[in-house]
């Protein structure tokens, strides 16, 4: 018995239609196959391809032959699955919800249950690309920055998912919350590291996204007010919740003395959300004698991040560790625009960022604030 795949180039090429083996007896029967190639000779470009099968309740289990086309066939799947929900955050760390969706719409960190106003939003984005911390982080060397291996499989994922695209179409997607929308886009490898940047902040500054976008100085005699109430809230417990995200995890490791199988288990329980763009993904990704690993992933994230091989299992928690490193410091008499550290008065910087905005005419507005930081 055979199963029917489509094979389909990342370069654009009309669907082939090819023959896949039945599956396994052990494995469960195989809906849906796809088979995505990328390259053509002359072109520069070396062959990517994947295949994709779907077992009985849709899960992808991809194949290639190396890293880069594994990313390339995790995009084209997920792509499949829900597109509209990563195509949004591609927005969102683009700093753009404000153009496409209004300034005054809100904008949902599902991952920690914050939600800001797109606007806020869309200047605290802007500013991290101002102040190029995704570009910087990428120009360090491992471990600082990305192992080639992330490198390539981050450039796999791009074309992946624009393949998918090309294929699809943006006015023929499946789902009809973002069919035909002009915010769905081909992708960047900068789109991909933002995303995963707005993954590392989750339980750190992706808390108060607001207070940084809307922060202004004031005056000594304001901040020491301030100060005090902030003193009596700290003492109080009131607002830290805000700094302390409700969310936690746990995992068990079982020995062999406590199966029934003598084998030893890993129980994950994360507890992230069951929709938006951090629930998890499942996968089942494996390179022929080089890997062979199941297990979920978040969205946009071409890795296994809790799961398994043959011979290892794994999770990770949520600690209860504080993510923040409060620095209190005064402000130099009468300018509150700089700052005293050991007796020396230093400036702020002060980083503008503009935001394009939708207005009620179907135009755009321009809309640019000061992003005012220090040393630390």
């Amino acid at each position: 018995m055979a199963k029917v795949v489509g094979r389909v180039s990342l370069l654009g090429v009309v669907a082939l239609l090819l023959a896949l083996p039945a599956a396994p007896a052990s494995a469960a029967p195989a809906t849906t196959a796809a088979k995505p190639a990328e390259g053509a000779k002359g072109k520069g470009k070396r062959v990517l391809e994947a295949t994709i099968r779907r077992t009985k309740f849709g899960i992808p289990h991809i194949r290639a032959r190396n890293v880069k086309g594994l990313a390339a066939g995790y995009a084209y799947a997920f792509a499949e699955d829900d597109i509209c929900t990563i195509a949004n955050e591609y927005v969102t760390v683009s700093g753009e919800r404000s153009k496409y969706f209004g300034a005054d719409g809100e904008w949902t960190f599902s991952g920690n249950g914050s939600t800001f106003d797109n606007l806020d939003a869309d200047v605290y984005f802007k500013w991290a690309i101002a102040q190029r911390i995704v570009p910087d982080l990428l120009a360090q060397k491992p471990p600082l920055g990305p192992k080639r291996g992330v490198r390539k499989g981050v450039a796999g994922y791009v074309r992946g998912y624009n393949a998918y695209l090309r294929e699809v179409g943006v006015d023929k997607l499946p789902d009809p919350a973002c069919r035909g929308a002009d915010w769905v886009r081909p992708i960047r490898k900068i789109d991909v590291y933002r995303r995963f940047f707005q993954l590392g902040i989750l339980a750190s500054s992706g808390a108060v996204i607001d207070g940084i976008a809307t922060a202004e100085p004031s005056s000594p005699r304001l901040a020491a007010g301030q100060e005090q109430r902030q003193t009596r809230m700290l003492e109080q417990g009131e607002g830290l919740e805000r700094l302390q995200p409700q969310i936690g995890s746990n995992a068990y490791g079982l020995g062999a003395e406590a199966t029934r199988t003598g084998k030893g288990m890993v129980l994950g329980n994360p507890h992230f959300p069951w929709d938006g763009s951090e629930r998890l993904y499942q996968t089942h990704l494996t390179i022929p004698g080089r890997l062979n690993v199941a297990g979920g992933s978040l969205n946009g994230v071409p890795l296994v991040l809790i799961g398994h091989t043959r011979g290892l299992a794994w999770s990770h928690t949520v600690a209860t560790a504080w993510r923040f490193t409060p620095f209190q410091l005064t402000l130099a008499p009468d300018d509150p625009y700089s700052y005293v550290v050991d007796g020396e008065v230093r400036p702020m910087t002060a980083t503008e960022v503009s935001v394009r905005a939708a207005n009620d005419g179907g135009g755009l507005d321009t809309v640019t604030r000061t992003i005012y930081s220090t040393e630390y």
